[in-house]
């Protein structure tokens, strides 16, 4: 808000009005972007760094902001890895349910815990995997044929709600793992 200059809604609406909502945006766009290479480089500089972690509340801007760390990470010689945890959902009969009895997909539990850290051991030792895919028609967990290996600079960047929570990796070194919260800040004053 320092650099913007606009601490109130109203300093906001005057800006407005005078026609500087392009350079608003401009200005924010490129703060966070400045962020987002600092988080970039602050990976670049641990090498033992291996499993990047973004989460964030719904409609805090996780999938941008991943996109975004993808391309600072390989600005610095990091080749950012995309794991979806989608593909690590429970067939849906194994689904927790809500308190209104319907499928619970935001729950820990609707992923497959002991297949992913399974998997993440495996690439961190080197090891060739076959990632699941979701099938959200079916509703099953089916091996999608899609064979991953780490290379030496790969950097697996995991995105979802329940990224940092420490049970999604339990069984990963920490030493391994660096974490992102992505959130949008409401700092502007009503009056």
């Amino acid at each position: 808000q320092d650099i913007i200059g606009i601490r109130t809604v109203g300093d906001f609406n005057a800006a407005v009005d005078a026609g500087h909502a392009t350079d608003i945006i401009n200005i924010s766009e490129a703060l966070q972007e400045k962020k987002i290479a600092q988080i970039a480089e602050q990976i670049a500089a641990r090498p033992g760094v291996k499993l990047v972690l973004l989460a964030g509340p719904s409609s805090s801007g996780k999938t941008t902001s991943c996109k975004r760390l993808s391309i600072q990470l390989l600005c610095n010689g990091v080749r950012p890895v995309p794991i979806s945890l989608d593909d690590y959902f429970v067939d849906r009969d194994k689904t927790p349910l809500d308190a209104q009895g319907d499928y619970d997909y935001e729950s820990l539990y609707a992923l497959n815990l002991e297949l992913f850290n399974k998997q993440l051991l495996q690439l961190f030792a080197g090891e060739e995997v076959e990632l699941p895919r979701y099938n959200f028609q079916t509703g099953r967990s089916e091996m999608s044929g899609k064979l991953m290996r780490m290379e030496p600079n790969d950097v697996l960047v995991v995105e979802g709600i329940h990224a940092l929570n420490p049970e999604l990796t339990a069984q990963i070194d920490e030493k391994l793992k660096y974490r992102v919260y992505a959130s949008a800040l409401t700092t502007i004053l009503l009056d």
